[in-house]
């Protein structure tokens, strides 16, 4: 993997493409040491105007950003879906190992509405030994999502907002028929969808990470 240069994911529809941009920008200003930075944006309905926005707006940095086309969930997943956001907008997340070009070993997918305060080198240069997933547990009702998904107690439950990913681990383990396969066993029902999809596929080769790389909202609103 090459420490020099950061693969960064993110997902929008032509209605999010302004918030996405502050979250680019927050990325591109506090990351200048990184040789390069690739943006690839799953494009989700995005407008040719915004799309030419968002890359004017990259170029300045001296970076790169690559649109890839929302894969179609039902084709996907090869589950007849009632809708195409049965699971939500950030099903993509689930897809990456076949959308995000092949040479790439490394991916940080990042909510379309994430700050980035700061530097990030020493997230993406942790050694991941194998390990699939890196994130920051969540601190919703895990212990509900643990018991209905058969997670063990001490099975760490991720938030989806940011998740450092192995992608060649994520290939060789073959975590997209994975998901598939549970998808299928439930009927397409699951909670909280893409985030539970992923900690349940990934037990056992999920590092859990600390706080400060994704902090969010629930920290703050409420007491312990």
């Amino acid at each position: 993997m090459d420490k020099t240069k950061l693969n960064v994911l993110y997902f929008s529809s032509d209605l999010f493409a302004d918030v996405a941009a502050v979250s680019m920008i927050s990325l591109l200003e506090n990351n200048k040491e990184f040789e390069n930075i690739t943006i690839y944006m799953i494009d989700d309905g995005i407008s040719d105007e915004k799309k030419r926005e968002l890359k004017n707006m990259v170029d300045t940095y001296h970076r790169r950003i690559d649109f890839l086309p929302a894969p179609d969930p039902v084709k996907f997943f090869n589950y007849p879906f009632k809708s195409r956001y049965q699971m939500g907008h950030s099903y993509m997340r689930m897809c990456i190992g076949s959308i995000v070009p092949k040479e790439i070993e490394r991916l940080l997918c990042l909510d379309s509405d994430t700050l980035v305060k700061g530097n990030l080198a020493d997230l993406w240069n942790i050694d991941m030994a194998g390990k699939v997933l890196a994130g920051v547990v969540d601190c919703v009702n895990v212990k509900a999502f643990k018991k209905q998904f058969m997670l063990q107690e001490t099975d760490p439950y991720c938030n989806a907002g940011m998740f450092l990913i192995n992608l060649s681990a994520w290939r060789n383990d073959g975590i997209e028929d994975s998901i598939r396969n549970i998808i299928k066993q439930r009927k397409g029902n699951i909670f909280f969808f893409e985030q539970t999809l992923m900690n349940l596929v990934c037990r056992g080769k999920i590092i859990v990470l600390p706080p400060r790389y994704n902090s969010y909202t629930l920290f703050y609103a409420f007491s312990y």
